[in-house]
């Protein structure tokens, strides 16, 4: 087992550059970085924020996708002891806007492509400077023939930028090389674990979106957790010590959520490996190519691997080398688990945790459960307490549902400038409300249930969603199932059911009569769905997830005709 005396997120890229120089940290579509180039590069970045002003505790927005720019910047904003703020680059102008107001971030280093969304947000006051990065900055011919054509299309004069805007422009390369001429060793911030190290927001699918204050420690104690789990995986099929393999992880889940960042990241980083990003995970192309190479595991949604298995590439990857599947994000149907291991002969680790953990709490292996794998999240990680409590009562029987209340190293220390929030969602004794309903079984594995707020209430009876999609994906020919309450002028709420398909439903492949029937055999007759819609695709944010809030709205507006995605099969009940 390799042993991890790193105590920030800067030393543990050192400690792994101490001893792996010219191993490959990054490769992205043809480029590759070693240790020694990606500490370097990061350096260089440090000493351009301190040069430029930025203090300690100062935030830094990084707006970029999964390219080479994003590890390097992170650790530059580490070692200069900044704070990353980790914002998506499909935002809109008002979330773009509403975070960085809410960060206060003095620096932002966006992609050129987010110029557009990101201009209608400025002028901000606390922003004082904005790099541009570009695909081609490090990438093969195709991303410079991108960027030559892009910049056809959408000329950037940063000059003219800084004339409209009150702030300094930079490209990436340039503020990148103006920091090369101020690399000293003193200009570097000696990190403490408990210093802020991230701000990473929620998705916002259920509430307006909170910042996540994440400290080194958090980091650091969420991805070696998690290590100490995946590494006996690693090792059973290498066949040797883990550090003895170089090895390579397909990162297809964005860098700045956070299971990108921990699994994706840091946690390949600690093993001396290589993370191969993947730009623009939706691209089949891009997917692909980074599977087309050996790797020894994928880090991903449960999405991408049921889009993988129905691409008709998916048959020529060789998974020989693959020793593992690390999915998140969303619940894993044990249908898709299954079906993904037999075909990859590779186990599939998935666990519970959220952002306000820094990702896993508990985690599942095939070495300690064996068959029973798809059907539960695995026990709490190393030094991580869990309660399930039901009315403020901390014990409870195996199999009762109740809260998930956690306390450990990876819980946050709060939300951004929302001390009430914060206040609200922990107890005197530091114990955090995940807002999340779970159960134990009788061996102490954690099921998770649905989020507390998802639960639909039926003329007083509680439904959990995620139990009536089980069922409702064991039904042949569904491929997505997504349950949601909407408001009924007599239950209180009734339960609504979208459906996708393989192949779109006709009366020949598929029979709404024999599909109720089917979940009458398995659910109670409150449980029903009173209304199932086919949806195209379903209404899901930028790694995946689904807003069952928009289906909601569809719902309230009787799902009128303009919204193309979706088609109503049947419909018995009084939405208010």
């Amino acid at each position: 087992m390799v042993e991890y005396s790193a105590r920030t997120l800067t030393a543990l890229l050192k400690n792994t550059v101490s001893h792996s120089p010219n191993r490959i940290a990054i490769s992205c579509e043809g480029a590759e970085f070693s240790y020694a180039e990606l500490d370097h590069a990061s350096d260089a970045w440090a000493a351009f924020f301190h040069t430029q002003g930025l203090k300690l505790g100062e935030r830094v927005a990084v707006i970029l996708p999964n390219l080479p720019q994003f590890p390097i910047v992170f650790f530059g904003i580490l070692k200069a002891g900044g704070v990353a703020v980790h914002l998506n680059p499909l935002y809109t102008s008002t979330e773009l806007k509403d975070h960085l107001q809410d960060s206060g971030a003095r620096f932002v280093i966006a992609l050129n492509s987010v110029l557009p969304t990101l201009q209608p947000a400025l002028p901000l006051p606390s922003i004082e400077h904005i790099i541009l990065a570009s695909p081609g900055d490090f990438l093969n011919w195709n991303a410079k023939l991108y960027d030559w054509i892009n910049g056809l299309l959408h000329s950037v004069d940063l000059t003219k930028l800084e004339h409209q805007y009150p702030c300094r422009w930079w490209s990436f390369l340039q503020a990148q090389n103006d920091g090369e001429q101020h690399r000293y060793e003193q200009l570097f911030h000696d990190a403490n674990p408990e210093d802020l190290a991230v701000i990473q927001y929620t998705a916002g699918t259920i509430s307006a979106s909170k910042g996540v204050m994440l400290c080194h420690k958090n980091l650091l104690e969420s991805t070696l957790q998690a290590l100490e789990r995946a590494v006996p995986v690693f090792e059973t099929k290498l066949e040797c010590p883990v550090e003895m393999v170089p090895l390579t992880s397909v990162v297809a889940i964005p860098l700045y959520h956070i299971l990108g960042l921990t699994a994706g990241l840091l946690a390949i980083i600690a093993l001396g490996g290589c993370a191969r990003l993947v730009p623009d995970p939706r691209s089949n192309t891009m997917l692909i190519r980074a599977l087309s190479q050996p790797f020894h595991s994928i880090v991903g949604v449960t999405t991408l691997l049921h889009k993988l298995m129905g691409l008709k590439e998916f048959s020529e990857i060789s998974f020989e080398s693959l020793c593992l599947t690390c999915s998140g994000g969303m619940v894993l149907p044990i249908s898709i688990a299954d079906r993904w291991t037999l075909i990859t002969g590779a186990p599939i680790l998935q666990g519970y945790g959220l952002t306000e953990t820094a990702a896993a709490l508990t985690l599942s292996t095939p070495l300690e459960q064996g068959n029973s794998l798809t059907y539960h999240s695995g026990k709490p990680l190393r030094r991580t307490e869990m309660q399930i409590r039901h009315a403020e009562r901390a014990w409870i029987h195996p199999l009762e549902v109740g809260e998930i209340w956690v306390r450990g190293p990876q819980v946050m220390s709060g939300y951004w400038n929302r001390p009430e929030e914060t206040r609200a969602c922990f107890d005197a004794e530091g114990w955090f409300n995940t807002g999340d309903l779970g159960f134990w079984d009788a061996e102490g594995h954690l099921h998770w249930v649905d989020r507390k707020k998802d639960v639909v209430d039926v003329s007083g009876f509680k439904v959990w969603p995620s139990e009536i999609e089980i069922i409702a994906l064991t039904f042949p020919g569904v491929r997505e199932a997504v349950a949601y309450g909407v408001p009924h002028l007599h239950q209180g709420e009734c339960v609504h059911l979208a459906l996708t398909f393989h192949t779109p439903p006709t009366d020949a492949n598929f029979s709404v009569d024999s599909f109720l029937r089917h979940c009458q055999r398995h659910l109670a007759a409150y449980k029903i769905p009173s209304c199932l819609i086919h949806y195209t695709s379903l209404p899901r944010n930028s790694i995946g997830k689904i807003r069952r809030v928009v289906l909601q709205d569809h719902a309230i507006q009787g799902y009128p005709s303009h919204i193309a995605q979706c088609r109503v099969l049947t419909h018995n009940e009084d939405v208010v």
